[in-house]
């Protein structure tokens, strides 16, 4: 098969911080990377057809192929919000492919991390979820947005970590050098730091994670009580999977290996290296849908 007529591959990972393409062939050798800003449909559409373009499109360049073949390519999404979203319809109508197939970024990353075997998923990034796959059977916990779900996730903490500056500021608590820090960040005001966290999206209050876990790595008494809860509450959604051990536990994203030294003994042991991450899991499932003889349906 020659360049001119060959079918590629394109895989997206969308989140509230960040997206991620990749371009590979048919046989999911890697052809070019890209990456652009949040990618969330459900809490901005315009924004999320913006950036998942633009990390397409840099990948595409990379991979050095012609632009007329990008729209025949089979594109696979793993989008967060999709799973929550009204607005995945109006999204696919602003994409130039022909048959893409949008999936929210849980499909992606079970796929990437076990592929077709049994085992218990805790993605944990931007916003989290939770899944136990055995038998062919998932049970699904979270995944449903900070605003009433995503326990762990790095959205989560940085909204405790601004409550805990307004009760410190209240003298409900003590202050420590975390919220000190976070809390001069807004000239010491509550009425700002209110602003901010009522319209403040996930991608900028999960900016806070990083400070808050090394915070708690340096003895922050703030910093580890946040990490403390998000890690209680990390235990009880994989437990809330129905995961009993005797299966690997993937923990995933960009607070996965945080929470991972963080466990429970009886839930550490069976902590397992991922096979892939979620791009790799949206290549594998083109792969399939190449394979099955249509590329791809809306999802």
């Amino acid at each position: 098969m020659t360049q001119a007529n060959q079918i590629y591959l394109i895989g997206v990972d969308g989140g509230g911080t960040g997206c991620r393409a990749v371009v590979a062939d048919m046989h999911g050798v890697v052809l070019g990377h890209g990456q652009s800003g949040p990618a969330n449909v459900s809490t901005n559409t315009a924004q999320a057809v913006e950036n998942v373009m633009a990390a397409i499109r840099g990948a595409w360049r990379a991979a050095q192929l012609p632009e007329a073949q990008m729209q025949a390519a089979c594109c696979v999404l793993g989008l967060a919000g999709a799973n929550n979203s009204d607005n995945v319809n109006d999204f696919v109508q602003l994409l130039p492919f022909k048959t893409p197939y949008i999936c929210d970024d849980r499909e992606t990353n079970l796929r990437g991390a076990m592929g077709h075997g049994d085992g218990c998923l805790a993605a944990i990034g931007t916003g989290s979820f939770f899944c136990l796959r055995q038998q062919g059977h998932d049970t699904h916990i979270g995944g449903w947005g900070p605003a009433i779900s995503d326990e762990g996730s790095g959205a989560l903490l940085g909204r405790e970590a601004l409550r805990l500056c307004l009760h410190a500021e209240e003298g409900r608590l003590l202050h420590s050098d975390l919220t000190h820090s976070i809390f001069d960040g807004f000239s010491r005001s509550k009425a700002r730091l209110s602003e901010f966290a009522i319209h403040a999206t996930p991608g900028e209050l999960a900016a806070y994670a990083k400070q808050i876990v090394a915070a708690a790595q340096g003895g922050d008494v703030n910093g580890q009580a946040l990490l403390k809860a998000a890690t209680d509450d990390v235990v009880a959604c994989i437990q809330a999977t129905g995961f009993q051990g005797g299966l690997p536990l993937y923990l995933v994203g960009g607070l996965g290996a945080v929470y991972a030294e963080r466990l429970p003994v009886e839930l550490r042991k069976w902590v397992t290296a991922p096979q892939g991450g979620a791009l790799d899991g949206a290549l594998k499932i083109a792969a399939d849908l190449i394979a099955e003889g249509g590329q791809a349906n809306a999802g």
